[in-house]
């Protein structure tokens, strides 16, 4: 019989906050995260934006051993993990750690390490290679936040990393609640992070024309999801972390439910390797093998990816239309 899953725990770190609570009230109080970047290089490139984490101390949860093997996603993982479980009410000495895992991804977690290790080994030139750390591997690896987090919690169950673009995060959620439904877990800290807010980075994105460029002298009017001006997305960087839980095993040690995750869904369009389907084909059987899989008979509120690009948000309204039977006004057919 599989498990039901819920969620007791969340921690994040965003432009808007260091923490969840600061995150959201920034939110509702209608503050915006995208500014004008002032990174070395970004005012030559069309997008000249991002949403940055500012003062943002990651002395304040690593320490100087967990530092010298870490990059700045780590960091951030750290800090969203350990709120994450703080607020779960989690103590790792009373639970079987043995059935407690991590699924984290990150789908550049190395970009900056390489860029600045690189850049060295250049200046260098014949005796570059001494500059190297040997700590470089572990800095760049996607799976290194992940690891960290384990090592910091002592958790000694299923250890899992994911890399696929914007959907890691989701997907890292997903592996985590099926590993706990299945019965190979009790609990799962699961999330992403990303800290690529570089100019090398966004010179590819916008080459790929997927960066919103009309925008360098009015960031908080940028990103228009589903907006016939939509123009493009904004990188940003931060990190989020959900402690997922075996319900019967959070109900008896008498934590706090915040919700429950009653399905879940991924596939592939098989389409073009930057484009959507122009159906929405992808997002479609996503949402469909979802909504099979907890057979809900109403659905009250949908938190779409919205890109904020011409074919994304084409796209991925479309296959909202078709699964809910919807006309373009949003009343059901």
């Amino acid at each position: 019989m599989l498990k039901r899953v819920v969620v007791t725990g969340l921690g994040c770190v965003t432009p808007l906050g260091i923490s969840a609570p600061s995150t959201w009230e920034n939110l509702i109080a209608g503050a915006c995260g995208i500014s004008r970047l002032e990174s070395e290089g970004i005012e030559h490139l069309p997008c000249q934006i991002g949403g940055s984490v500012k003062e943002f101390d990651e002395s304040k949860v690593l320490n100087a051993n967990e530092r010298r093997s870490a990059n700045r996603t780590t960091g951030f993982a750290m800090s969203a993990a350990i709120e994450a479980t703080n607020q779960a009410s989690l103590d790792f000495t009373d639970i079987d750690c043995d059935r407690a895992g991590v699924c984290f991804g990150s789908s550049l977690a190395g970009f900056m390490e390489t860029i600045l290790t690189a850049r060295s080994v250049n200046e260098t030139q014949k005796r570059g290679y001494r500059r190297v750390s040997p700590f470089f591997v572990p800095r760049i690896l996607d799976n290194m936040a992940a690891g960290a987090i384990a090592m910091r919690l002592g958790l000694l169950g299923p250890n899992h990393s994911c890399g696929t673009a914007c959907t890691t995060g989701a997907h890292s959620v997903g592996d985590g609640y099926n590993l706990i439904r299945l019965g190979m877990a009790d609990v799962m800290l699961a999330g992403s992070a990303e800290a690529c807010l570089h100019p090398l980075a966004m010179s590819g994105f916008s080459q790929a024309k997927a960066l919103c460029t009309d925008s360098n002298e009015k960031p908080l009017q940028s990103s228009r999801p589903f907006d016939e001006s939509r123009s493009g997305f904004v990188m940003s960087e931060g990190a989020a972390v959900l402690v997922l839980e075996e319900m019967e095993h959070a109900v008896n040690r008498g934590a706090q439910i915040l919700a429950e995750v009653a399905g879940y869904g991924l596939s592939a369009d098989a389409h073009h390797i930057t484009a959507p389907h122009p159906e929405g084909r992808g997002a479609l059987n996503a949402m469909r093998g979802a909504l099979q899989d907890v057979k809900l008979s109403r659905v009250s509120y949908i938190n779409a990816h919205a890109t904020s690009t011409p074919l994304g948000d084409l796209a991925e309204g479309t296959a909202i239309r078709k699964i809910f039977n919807l006309d373009h006004e949003g009343a059901v057919l």
